[in-house]
């Protein structure tokens, strides 16, 4: 999303002066810096430029994201006379009273979006465990999403057998990540999905001290059955 003079939203204008030339996405610009590409040289893609209603929402935004101590600009925007009311025209505010309440605002939005014919939609936020409650409530219209930002490796159960094993050689085996296979078994996230039996027995044969009682799924318990 570039602003109307061909920056990014965020991103500082040549004109500022230099006290001032502090970028609001770092990241971005750092990138810019590290590509020797300078601002003025970012282009849309052909195709892809602005209308005169989509130009003054992305000035809108770029202005909404400066720094606090160059909001002083903020006069020179409305002096430019900019017709904010039909670039703003399309955005809507929703006031959600808890975070489960705002995953089931945005999951609707999105679903009814999805249904109309021609039309796509996108949730764009730095915020995972958003994401994570939106997916999971399309699952349950029964919509799959693409999820760009992909699943933390810790989700997965290869990355959550692997954490368990990275835990249990950093406690020297005391116990602990045995003690979270044989709960997670029966209370964990993927209690029904993750092979918690076989994640046991890996644990023991590598030295784990087993515990006093046989308890946790039936594959944990067959797997500390032989050990007591």
């Amino acid at each position: 999303m570039s602003s109307a003079d061909g920056r990014s939203p965020g991103t500082p204008a040549a004109s500022d002066p230099p006290s001032k030339r502090r970028p609001r996405r770092a990241g971005m610009a750092a990138l810019l810096r590290n590509l020797g590409v300078a601002h003025d040289e970012v282009k849309y893609v052909s195709g892809t430029e602005p209308d005169p209603v989509q130009s003054t929402k992305l000035r809108f935004v770029s202005e909404a994201l400066r720094p606090s101590d160059t909001t002083e600009r903020w006069q020179d925007f409305l002096g430019e006379a900019p017709d904010i009311r039909s670039a703003l025209s399309s955005l809507q505010i929703i006031a959600a009273p808890t975070a489960q309440d705002e995953a089931e605002a945005i999951a609707l939005i999105l679903r009814s979006t999805i249904e109309a014919k021609g039309k796509t939609a996108a949730l764009v936020t730095p915020d995972r465990t958003l994401a994570r409650r939106v997916a999971a409530r399309l699952r349950g219209f029964g919509l799959t999403i693409d999820d760009s930002a992909g699943t933390p490796v810790v989700r997965t159960v290869p990355g959550a057998f692997l954490d368990l094993v990275l835990e249990a050689v950093d406690a020297d085996f005391n116990a602990t990540p045995l003690e979270w296979a044989i709960h997670g078994s029966e209370h964990g996230w993927y209690a029904k999905s993750g092979d918690y039996g076989t994640t046991v027995e890996l644990l023991l044969r590598a030295g784990a001290k087993r515990p006093d009682t046989v308890r946790g799924s039936a594959a944990v318990r067959a797997a500390l059955q032989p050990a007591l």
